[in-house]
């Protein structure tokens, strides 16, 4: 594909799903250019927003009238999949969430599960993997895990701060995890320390269960520390950016500066926040966060905005979306960046000899102390070398996920 049909897909792709979700009340439909139909849907598989992509595609004609039959039927079949499978993974959570409140254990929903019911207007729009569950105790999560058991779920993977179940139902396969902390940039060590999301939640309902519901801003610290640990941004992560700053006020922005003061946090939230609101103004043409406030929580960084907009379109031009955020390391430096540099190691890794793993893992290590040592009170020094080599130990025996 031309460098330039990338960015024109990507940007008729985000105004067609922009439309879908906030259809509520109704906007017009921006028309599909035909010729890419086919290109359009392949990239929002690709960055997981496959089924609001042909809701809108449906609403502007059909990608029946734009594709020739077979590929029209491949693209159907796939919807009604999706479809069925997000509706079954819908149903299994409901049920979780009442089985957790019956043997009395406070739980939070994180990530997903979170953003459907709560922020997206159709919980189908926004689709998820697995579901993920946070718990305040060591005690609650080993209560959950036992219920989990019992209902069916088979453990898939497990480390000390989450477990990965699984539960298969006809053909599809039900996903979730249970969690000890929210989410962490390394392996199998909680990383960063997270402040008390449960003193500031507040206590709602989902899906006919009562659980705790976080803040907007702890939904979007949680949203931009995963994207990081995952090492790329995908569409599906602008549109939860989106929905998010919908239910933002005005002191929503004070704690995330005030969060954002301490190094340990800056960079989190800071390259997430530039990268997010740079796609907009590229794709969409929209300032979704004003520049004064952007420009807030790059200061103490090494981020200029003026070169990261154009680093941002080179990237949209010549690989569109998902964006790898290694190439974006490249431009900032992982020297700069270590509190997350480590999830971002493991695809180069894997790619090189032992030998220069190794090697590559101490010269990164190193850089990760040689900055640890300006906030000594944090303790993260000692803290984030041991779980360097706790990460890649473990990665040499089991697979990551």
């Amino acid at each position: 594909m031309h460098h330039d049909d990338k960015l024109v897909t990507n940007k008729k792709l985000l105004e067609g799903i922009v439309t879908e979700v906030a259809r509520d009340p109704p906007l017009s439909s921006p028309a599909c250019d035909r010729l890419l139909t086919g290109t359009i849907l392949e990239t929002a598989i690709s960055n997981d927003v496959f089924y609001p992509a042909y809701k809108w595609l449906s609403s502007s004609g059909g990608p029946d009238s734009f594709l020739n039959k077979a590929s029209a039927q491949k693209y159907e079949q796939l919807f009604y999949q999706n479809l069925v499978g997000q509706t079954i993974q819908q149903s299994q959570a409901a049920l979780l969430l009442s089985s957790f409140e019956e043997n009395g254990l406070e739980v939070m929903p994180l990530k997903g599960l979170l953003l459907s019911t709560q922020y997206y207007r159709d919980p189908l729009m926004r689709y998820s993997r697995d579901w993920d569950f946070l718990f305040g105790s060591k005690a609650d999560r080993f209560m959950a895990e036992q219920a989990l058991v019992k209902a069916g779920y088979r453990v898939s993977e497990s480390r000390r701060i989450q477990t990965l179940f699984t539960r298969h139902i006809s053909r599809f396969s039900v996903h979730c995890e249970t969690h000890s902390v929210p989410v962490s940039l390394t392996y199998s060590f909680g990383y960063p320390p997270w402040y008390d999301l449960w003193s500031w939640s507040r206590s709602g309902q989902i899906m006919g269960s009562t659980a705790r519901l976080m803040r907007p801003e702890d939904a979007l610290l949680v949203l931009c520390t995963h994207v990081l640990a995952n090492g790329t941004l995908s569409m599906r992560d602008l549109m939860d950016f989106m929905v998010i700053l919908r239910k933002f006020n005005s002191s929503s922005w004070s704690h995330l500066k005030k969060l954002s003061e301490a190094q340990i946090w800056r960079y989190i939230i800071a390259v997430p926040l530039v990268l997010f609101s740079t796609i907009s103004e590229i794709l969409l043409s929209q300032e979704l966060v004003q520049h004064e406030t952007i420009q807030s929580f790059a200061t103490h960084t090494t981020i200029r905005i003026g070169e990261s907009r154009k680093l941002v379109g080179f990237l949209l031009k010549e690989h569109g979306t998902p964006i790898d955020l290694r190439h974006v390391m490249r431009y900032f430096g992982y020297s700069a960046t270590p509190l997350f540099a480590v999830s971002l190691v493991w695809n180069q890794g894997r790619k090189l000899s032992f030998p220069a793993r190794i090697k590559k893992v101490f010269l990164e290590g190193c850089q990760s102390l040689v900055l640890a040592k300006s906030e000594p009170s944090q303790r993260y020094a000692k803290n984030y070398f041991q779980s360097y080599l706790s990460t890649y130990l473990s990665y040499f025996g089991r697979r990551r996920t």
